[in-house]
C-alpha cells in the first residue's frame, strides 16, 4: 500500500496514482489481484511520511530535481519491508540556468562518460567504484527532456491550446517517473535496451502502445516523444509498463507450485529461458557506459533505429529555428527564455547525433543463454551499411559548415539570466559562445568515432 503525501499538489495526484497502479497489471498476470493499493494521506494525519510503517510517495522541494525509489529489505530472506519514493518538485522547474552553460564535462555526462579504458579506470578509482552508472539519474535527464518538449510546444503554438498541451506533457511525464520509481521499490534494475522495442512510427500510434507501452520496460530512461510537424504525434511518454516488467515480476513474485528448492529452481529456469524473446532484451547500467559498444543501449534514446531518432530530432529542431525568438519571448520580456530554449534544442540534437555515431564500429550485445528459444549470438557486428549510413548522417548534421551556420543564434546575441538567488546558477559568460558549444558537440562525437575502442581491430570489432 502506497500513501500519497499530502504535500503533492492536487492536480498532480492522479497521474502519480495512475503510475503506481499500472504495476497491478504485472501482479495480476503473476496471480495477484489488486496487489498494490494507493491511498491519500489525510490533511490532518497524525503520522509522518518518514514513518517506516507507511510506504509513501513524498513530494519535497530541495532545488535538486531528483527522484528515488529506495526500499528496506530483510537481509535474511530478501523480503521487502518498506519502500518510499521521494520526488523533488523542482523536476517541474525545467527552465534552469544549467541549460545556458555547456562544458565538455557536461556533454560527456549526457553521453555516457569516458570513451577509453584508461580514462574510465582513472575516473572509477577517483570515485571509489561509485561512478554515475551506480545510481538512478532519471530525473536530471527527464527535467531536460521536459524542457525540450516545452520549448517545442511553445514554438509551435501559443495561448490555451499550448497551455493544455504543456499540462498533458507534465502529467504524462509524472506518470512515467512514478512507474519507474515504483519499479525500483519492487526490486527492478534499469534496463536501457527497453526503449528499442518499437519503431518511431509504432510509438506514435496510440492504439499500438496503450497496452504494451513505448518499449519493453519502464525501467529505461525515456526521452519525451516529439514528432516533427507533418508526422502524427502520439503520447509524449510511455502510458504503461512493458513485457520485460511483466516478466520480471513473474520471476520475482509468482507463487511456484514446486514443494522443494530443486523444483522451484526448475520452474524459475523455465521462466528465465524466455530471454531470447526480442521484447525481453536487457542491458543494465554497467553496459551503458561510454566505453560500451552496443549502439542500442543508451539513456534517453527512443525507437529501434537510433539514426531515425536522430533524424527526427534534427528535423524538430530545424523547424523551430526560424521562429524560436518570436514564439518563446513575448513583448516586454527579456531574451533569457529564448537563450535557454536554444541551448536545450542544441543539446537535444547533439545528444541524438551522438547516439547515431555509436553505430560506427558498434557491436550488438545479447544476454541470452545457450539453448534459449530465439537466442541470438552474444556479439553481433553492426551491419556495414548501417555503419556507413551513420557516418553519412553525422557528416551532414554535425560536421557540415552549412548546418552550423544555419543556427539563428550565430548572428544574434542572447543575454544570460541575471537572477542571483538561492538555487540559481550564474553563467560564467554573459554572452553565448554558440560556435564553442557546437565545437564541444563536434569534439565529443569525433572522440567517439576515433576512440581506441571504436578503432579496435580485435576479432569482435573488426
Amino acid at each position: 500500500m502506497f500513501w500519497l503525501e499530502k504535500t503533492i499538489p492536487f492536480k498532480y495526484r492522479k497521474p502519480i496514482r495512475d503510475g503506481i497502479l499500472e504495476w497491478n497489471k504485472a501482479f495480476e498476470k503473476a496471480g495477484f489481484l489488486n496487489a498494490i493499493e494507493v491511498r491519500q494521506q489525510p490533511d490532518n494525519a497524525d503520522w509522518d511520511a518518514e514513518d517506516i510503517n507507511y510506504n509513501t510517495f513524498r513530494w519535497i522541494t530541495s532545488s535538486a530535481k531528483f527522484a528515488m525509489g529506495p526500499s528496506r529489505v530483510n537481509p535474511l530472506n530478501g523480503q521487502i519491508l518498506n519502500a518510499s519514493i521521494i520526488f523533488d518538485a523542482d523536476f517541474l522547474q525545467f527552465w534552469k540556468s544549467e541549460y545556458e552553460v555547456f562544458t565538455p564535462t557536461g556533454v560527456a555526462a549526457l553521453t555516457g562518460g569516458s570513451l577509453d579504458l584508461k580514462t574510465y579506470q582513472e575516473e572509477e578509482a577517483r570515485s571509489h567504484g561509485h561512478g554515475p552508472h551506480d545510481h538512478c539519474a532519471l530525473m536530471d535527464g527527464e527535467s531536460r527532456e521536459l524542457a525540450f518538449g516545452s520549448a517545442v510546444l511553445m514554438g509551435r503554438a501559443t495561448g490555451p491550446a499550448s497551455e493544455a498541451e504543456q499540462e498533458k506533457l507534465i502529467a504524462e511525464g509524472l506518470k512515467s517517473v512514478a512507474m519507474h520509481e515504483v519499479g525500483h521499490t519492487l526490486g527492478l534494475r534499469h534496463n536501457f535496451k527497453a526503449s528499442t522495442m518499437l519503431s518511431l512510427e509504432d510509438i506514435n500510434n496510440p492504439d499500438k502502445v496503450k497496452d504494451i507501452g513505448f518499449g519493453s520496460s519502464v525501467m529505461d530512461y525515456y526521452p519525451v516523444n516529439i514528432a516533427p510537424q507533418g508526422v502524427k504525434q502520439g503520447n509524449y511518454y510511455t502510458p504503461t509498463i512493458g513485457a520485460y516488467d511483466m516478466w520480471s515480476i513473474e520471476y520475482g513474485y509468482k507463487t511456484l507450485s514446486a514443494s522443494d528448492s530443486e523444483g522451484e529452481l526448475t520452474e524459475l529456469k523455465k521462466v528465465a529461458a524466455r530471454s531470447g524473446e526480442p521484447a525481453l532484451a536487457y542491458a543494465p547500467d554497467e553496459e551503458t557506459r561510454g566505453i560500451d559498444p552496443d549502439p542500442l543501449t543508451n539513456r534517453f534514446d527512443l525507437g529501434n533505429d537510433g539514426m531515425e531518432f536522430a533524424k527526427q530530432r534534427a528535423k524538430v529542431v530545424s523547424q523551430l529555428w526560424p521562429k524560436l525568438v518570436e514564439q518563446v519571448t513575448k513583448d516586454g520580456d527579456g531574451y533569457q527564455r529564448a537563450r535557454q530554449a536554444f541551448g536545450i534544442l542544441l543539446s537535444s540534437q547533439g545528444q541524438a547525433m551522438y547516439f547515431a555515431s555509436r553505430y560506427v564500429g558498434g557491436v550488438y550485445i545479447n544476454r541470452s543463454h545457450k539453448g534459449d528459444a530465439g537466442a541470438k549470438a552474444p556479439y553481433v557486428i553492426v551491419e556495414p551499411q548501417k555503419q556507413r549510413d551513420a557516418m553519412k548522417l553525422v557528416e551532414d548534421q554535425v560536421f557540415s559548415d552549412a548546418r552550423s551556420s544555419s543556427h539563428p543564434a550565430c548572428t544574434t546575441i542572447w543575454p544570460a539570466a541575471r537572477w542571483s538567488h538561492w538555487g540559481s546558477e550564474i553563467p560564467l559568460r554573459g554572452d553565448m559562445a554558440v560556435h564553442e558549444v557546437i565545437g564541444i558537440w563536434q569534439d565529443r562525437i569525433l572522440a567517439q568515432l576515433l576512440s581506441p575502442l571504436t578503432l579496435d581491430e580485435s576479432p569482435t570489432r573488426n
